[in-house]
């Protein structure tokens, strides 16, 4: 059976966002703003970002939303120099260019909320991030190299969205020959639970994983590429490869998280 694949929605930036502070953004150019969709107006995080990072947001945005997780809706926006004035990137480029837009959630980066305090973070994620084991599966398949503390917001125990993933895919700037389905990639999140994780834990990793892979195959990457608009951004190469990648890449998934946990011979549960 085929996943029903969320569509990204087309819109425009509206004038007037406003340049988020350097301790509040990453390495690009991040706006907060209002943007037109066909489903209304909406605030957003708007960030202005190359080529491939702007298709691995949008992917990534496209299939998580598929799969349930706690992602927010993302958006391809077009937008004119004068609509970013603050933008050097746009007012270099002179154009009006494609960019990308994520739904506004009124919870902070949990970076932000325990600064220059790593313990603080992994302590307040062992107690709070519910879902943990689900973003270190998907980072698995997407290869999201980046899932760092920045990368959530939070809220509560149940209100922790991801966010950021222009370094899924190997990286922001991934070539096809790059896509190795086998390969395990670095995973920030694995490396902050699968540590303290006891063997019954590591157990259940490997048997959410076997469950997760099953909705995993269900994602048809092809209607993926057509949703979010990746069919039209990359060239046939990479086309081919992106899809091919998510799809060879599912039958791995097990076996990869396994051998994260040090059990790749242990079968799961009955």
């Amino acid at each position: 059976m085929t996943m029903q694949i969320p569509e990204i929605e087309l819109g425009n930036v509206v004038s007037d966002a406003v340049p988020l502070a350097p301790g509040e953004k990453g390495i690009n150019e991040t706006f907060l703003g209002y943007v037109d969709a066909p489903s209304g107006r909406h605030k957003a995080y708007i960030k202005v970002i190359a080529s491939k990072q702007l298709v691995n947001e949008l992917v990534a945005t496209t299939i998580g939303r598929a799969l349930n997780l706690p992602i927010p809706p993302g958006y391809l926006l077009r937008v004119r120099p004068e609509d970013l004035p603050e933008s050097q990137i746009l007012q270099q480029h002179g154009a009006e260019a494609l960019i990308f837009g994520s739904r506004a959630v009124n919870h902070p980066a949990l970076a932000r909320r325990f600064q220059g305090d790593p313990q603080g973070v992994e302590a307040w994620l062992r107690g709070n991030f519910k879902r943990w084991d689900e973003a270190v599966i998907f980072d698995d398949w997407i290869a999201n190299v980046d899932r760092n503390p920045g990368n959530l917001l939070v809220g509560g125990a149940d209100q922790v969205w991801l966010i950021d993933h222009g370094h899924c895919f190997t990286g922001p700037n991934w070539q096809a020959d790059q896509l190795q389905a086998a390969h395990a990639y670095v995973n920030q999140m694995a490396n902050i639970y699968v540590p303290s994780l006891t063997l019954p834990q590591r157990v259940a990793l490997k048997d959410k994983t076997s469950a997760m892979s099953q909705l995993f195959a269900a994602v048809n990457p092809d209607l993926a590429m057509a949703s979010s608009f990746a069919a039209s951004l990359l060239s046939p190469d990479d086309l081919d490869a992106l899809s091919s990648f998510l799809r060879n890449r599912v039958p791995h998934i097990v076996n990869i998280i396994s051998n994260r946990v040090g059990i790749p011979g242990l079968g799961g549960q009955l």
